[in-house]
């Protein structure tokens, strides 16, 4: 397999196969907040269609879309490209400024607000936002595709050192704080980062199946640390002051009292399983219960679309704030059986979504047209490597651009820190294509500026 392969064979794994089987085994003891409805064999055979059809169809050279030449796109991006690598340093200082400054004010738990960002009128949660989306693409760029004499020399290893402090102190979640301990590891130690996330092609040895099995427990430990921070911040938001009597009272609940160990465990499926239960919702549900849609579900994120340009241009045309920004929340709203709460979102994964949008078969094709588009992105960023990723670094992989996996329909709302973070992507791919060509004679400035 390729790597675009099983970059979407994990997304699959993590999101359906094991969520199916946790939930056949352990569903009735899962306490959940969405609405679950039973196991259902028309979802298994989805899952399976659009997997196996996304194979059959990244296996053949078609062209998902027309040929696109993006001269001189590249060139253009070459120029941006050094004049970014000139000033990083610069975006070093500024990024860990801003994230201390936000934590000063509390702004890492903004998630948690009852306020939204447009409400509570706030310039400097907004540059942090987007100073931390542009840090973890580039760290991202560093960490996987940058050549390792690049990443390793003491510039950019400093450079790398004071982004990643900005994202451990901006942190928001588990997730993030995860992002955020894991490109501070790279930028501690790239060169042993880099052994747990490449491995030699084609070959297998006692050597790299026991690096395997040190990076599996490093990665492991990382997201206990994690999940620390996460639940850390969660209580600060809340109120609520921890400390390292009350973390070491729950490290000893879990070790010591099974039955809080097994229901934390059922609780980590239950969070793992949202894509699971939002296919299930999205093919079983009666139409009735449909009730925040009205004509397409698309109107949603570009309301909100319309809403945030009127928002950055001071409110002049008077664009009233949807009660409903995204796909996300409408998944949220009509999942949730309990409170719901303003401003909080679930999403719903790539086959959900796409039932949402449009009727079967169209679904089903257009769903593998777009992962056969992910996996053929993915592979550009890695195709000159001499190795390729393990099996960890596929994982993490995943983990730094799921993105694209968790509701691709709200990149309509353009004005997003997703879709900023989609757009970087892209052109670190658009980068990687020229970079390509050049070897058939073509200019090679993008590649030179940003592989330097």
């Amino acid at each position: 397999m390729s790597i675009g392969q099983r970059l979407v064979t994990m997304y699959f794994l993590v999101a359906y196969a094991l969520p199916i089987a946790g939930n056949l085994l352990f569903g009735e003891a899962i306490e959940s907040t969405y609405t679950i409805f039973p196991f259902s064999r028309y979802s298994v055979g989805l899952v399976l269609g659009v997997y196996l059809l996304f194979l059959l169809m990244s296996g053949v050279r078609i062209r998902v879309f027309p040929r696109f030449n993006p001269y001189p796109l590249p060139q253009m991006l070459g120029a941006l490209g050094r004049m970014y690598l000139q000033s990083r340093p610069w975006m070093a200082v500024i990024a860990a400024s801003v994230a201390l400054v936000g934590y000063a004010e509390g702004l890492n738990s903004y998630r948690y607000a009852e306020a939204g960002i447009s409400e509570a009128g706030s310039s400097l949660l907004l540059l942090m936002i987007v100073t931390n989306v542009v840090v973890t693409v580039d760290l991202f760029h560093f960490m996987f595709v940058v050549s390792q004499e690049a990443r390793v020399s003491t510039t950019r290893r400093l450079e790398s050192l004071a982004m990643s402090l900005s994202l451990l102190v901006s942190a928001s979640g588990t997730a993030s704080m995860f992002v955020a301990l894991i490109v501070s590891f790279f930028s501690i130690s790239p060169k042993a980062l880099g052994q747990f996330l490449f491995v030699p092609r084609r070959s297998w040895h006692l050597k790299a199946g026991l690096r395997g099995v040190v990076a599996i427990a490093a990665v492991s430990v990382i997201f206990v640390a994690a999940w620390f921070g996460g639940e850390t911040i969660k209580a600060t938001s809340a109120g609520h002051v921890p400390t390292l009597a009350s973390a070491v009272g729950l490290v000893e609940s879990f070790s010591g009292d099974i039955e809080f160990a097994r229901s934390y465990l059922y609780y980590l499926l239950e969070r793992l399983s949202i894509y699971y239960y939002s296919l299930l919702f999205s093919v079983e549900s009666p139409a009735d219960l449909l009730e925040y849609t009205r004509g397409s579900v698309l109107d949603f994120p570009i309301e909100s679309l319309f809403f945030r340009v009127d928002y950055l241009l001071g409110g002049w045309l008077d664009v009233a704030r949807p009660e409903v920004a995204t796909i996300m929340q409408l998944n949220y709203r009509l999942l949730t059986t309990g409170e719901v709460r303003r401003r909080e979102g679930s999403a719903p994964g790539l086959l959900a979504s796409f039932n949402y949008v449009l009727i079967f078969p169209f679904n089903v094709v257009f769903c593998a047209l777009y992962l056969v588009w992910i996996a053929r992105s993915a592979d550009r960023l890695f195709e000159k490597h001499a190795q390729t990723l393990s099996d960890v670094g596929i994982f993490l992989l995943l983990v730094f651009v799921q993105g694209v996996f968790q509701s691709p329909f709200d990149f309509l709302v353009v004005v997003d820190d997703s879709a900023l973070y989609l757009l970087l992507l892209l052109v670190i791919v658009v980068a990687q294509s020229e970079r390509r060509v050049a070897r058939a004679g073509l200019p090679a400035s993008l590649g030179r500026s940003i592989g330097a």
